[in-house]
């Protein structure tokens, strides 16, 4: 996804693996929002921690004109969307006859 909004938006051609790596980012952010629920402090902490990773990136790619936000973007954007349709929605379910609980993944889309 990255790649191609590069392609579509920047009249430059641009090379590089940092619009996956922002995909892959986004996708741990969606996760840890979904599941926050499960995954506590250490979550809301991880989940601040992106966000702020990610909006220092996108200042310093807007300020520097030899970086192609525009992949950055798209990588983000492609990594949060895989991750809200396919990703991991975890709940607990309540096994027959008292045995316990588990935890289950409902996604979205399978």
């Amino acid at each position: 996804a990255g790649n191609l909004l590069s392609a579509i938006q920047s009249p430059n051609q641009a090379l590089g693996a940092s619009g996956a790596v922002f995909g892959i980012m986004a996708s741990l952010y969606v996760f840890l929002n979904r599941n926050g629920w499960l995954l506590g402090a250490q979550g809301e902490a991880y989940s601040s921690a992106i966000t702020q990773t990610l909006l220092i990136n996108l200042v310093f790619g807007a300020v520097s004109p030899m970086v192609d936000n525009w992949g950055h973007l798209g990588g983000a954007i492609g990594g949060a969307a895989m991750a809200y349709y396919f990703g991991p929605r975890l709940f607990i379910a309540e096994m027959p006859e008292g045995a316990g609980r588990v935890i289950v993944d409902k996604p979205i889309y399978r």
